[in-house]
């Protein structure tokens, strides 16, 4: 029987999505917490432990950072007890807080309710992979949109290219009509004018004849 070693499983971090913004705010709530893998192949873990009808709910004014977080099961009731405030009402808010609650800015400050508290000092490594994965994700919906701008683009210049071939093809074939029709009606004024031609001289001879009988 092998058993995987922690190193072999991956950091519960890569299956949590988190919205823009609240990348940090998610880094300051679990910390190192978020490099444990889910399951119990591992010494350090997370295990799914339900919601209990006798959780407290969090400090009217703190929005619960699970809104903002998608993540799996075994998140669920660490993220329930979670609150994002104002880094300004963080304080105040602390001492409303129960036990195993924790309050957090999108800046990243931590409020426990211990009495911990920590500023935010920069992103934690967890927020930055998050924040990365967020970016690289507008990154790939741009460039999709991008692609699919040229590919609309590159559709109606061909339509424009076709609509020109067919605008010359016309062009072309209204001119051999034209000179088609030209010929026609140079042929028609040769043969009215011979007609002429031939008509004055039969009266010129009819005349003659006329003269001569006469």
């Amino acid at each position: 029987l092998v058993v995987p070693r922690d190193g072999d499983l991956p950091a519960i971090v890569d299956q949590v999505h988190v919205a823009a913004g609240y990348e940090a705010a998610l880094g300051a709530a679990l910390g190192d917490d978020l490099d444990a893998p889910a399951g119990t192949d591992a010494a350090v873990h997370w295990e799914f432990v339900p919601t209990g009808d006798d959780d407290p709910a969090l400090p009217a004014g703190a929005a619960p950072l699970a809104r903002r977080v998608q993540a799996p099961a075994e998140l669920e009731r660490r993220l329930a007890q979670v609150g994002v405030v104002a880094r300004s009402k963080g304080s105040a808010l602390q001492r409303q807080l129960k036990p195993g609650q924790r309050l957090v800015s999108r800046e990243g400050d931590l409020w426990r309710w211990d009495g911990f508290v920590a500023a935010a000092e920069g992103s934690t490594a967890a927020a930055q992979r998050l924040a990365q994965r967020n970016r690289l994700a507008v990154i790939e919906t741009e460039e999709a949109e991008a692609r699919a701008q040229a590919e609309t683009e590159r559709s109606a210049e061909a339509a424009v290219a076709a609509h020109l071939e067919a605008a010359e093809a016309e062009k072309r074939t209204l001119a051999q009509t034209w000179k088609a029709l030209h010929s026609k009606l140079t042929e028609a004024r040769e043969s009215h004018a011979k007609a002429r031609e031939a008509q004055r001289e039969n009266e010129t001879r009819l005349a003659a004849i006329i003269e001569a009988r006469g």
